[in-house]
């Protein structure tokens, strides 16, 4: 995908409960608390500038979706042809939650109306990895098996290391302008879509990560 498109688009999978939400409001915002109860998400919308060294900014749109069924993981089939990339997200310490993500990585390979140059990028969360010494269920070593088979960019991340989630985004950005660089997250602003009034809005520039 050329760099300078006019807006990427990212589309954010997963099981219930899996953490999807809290990622974004922790890289965008850094406002959530470990243990803090949000409600089930019916599909927000987050909208930020990604500040390249070549002091262009690109514009991101995130789609943060309804958390899925494990045993039948059903998603509007708009999303498989509207995203640019998709970020699967998994509980490291719910094995139903990684099989949720198998069946969507099949569902995005199958539903994908570009061609395989034109592919969409694809990056794996392994969230809760702070959890990993009491309740880890899914071993790294079977999940990165899977993402060098599937072609799938994997990490293991945890909402209490922001750094970790703002490099996993800088790479997401990077692989879809094409070009390996360091970036910057400006927030621009967040909406819902059953509401057409802004619920969030904040400026300022971009913070290098």
């Amino acid at each position: 995908m050329p760099a300078g498109k006019a807006c990427y688009k990212v589309v954010f999978l997963g099981a219930s409960g899996t953490g999807k939400t809290s990622i974004i409001e922790q890289t965008l915002y850094g406002n959530h608390v470990v243990g803090m109860n949000l409600p089930p998400t019916l599909e927000d919308t987050y909208s930020a500038n990604v500040l390249t060294e070549r002091n262009s900014l690109e514009q991101f749109r995130f789609y943060d979706t309804a958390g899925l069924d494990c045993q039948k993981p059903a998603v509007p089939k708009h999303y498989y042809t509207v995203g640019d990339a998709f970020v699967l997200v998994f509980d490291i310490t719910r094995w139903e939650t990684f099989h949720c993500v198998n069946a969507l990585k099949a569902d995005i390979d199958k539903n994908s109306s570009k061609k395989d140059k034109d592919s969409p990028v694809v990056l794996a969360f392994g969230n809760k990895i702070d959890l990993e010494n009491s309740s880890r269920q899914i071993d790294s070593e079977t999940v990165t098996k899977w993402a060098v088979r599937e072609k799938v960019h994997f990490r293991e991340v945890t909402v209490t290391n922001k750094s970790g989630l703002m490099d996993a985004f800088v790479w997401l950005s990077s692989r879809l302008t094409q070009t390996p660089q360091r970036a910057g997250l400006s927030i621009k602003h967040r909406f819902k879509k059953e509401s057409s009034s802004l619920a969030f809005a904040a400026t300022g520039p971009a913070a290098d990560l």
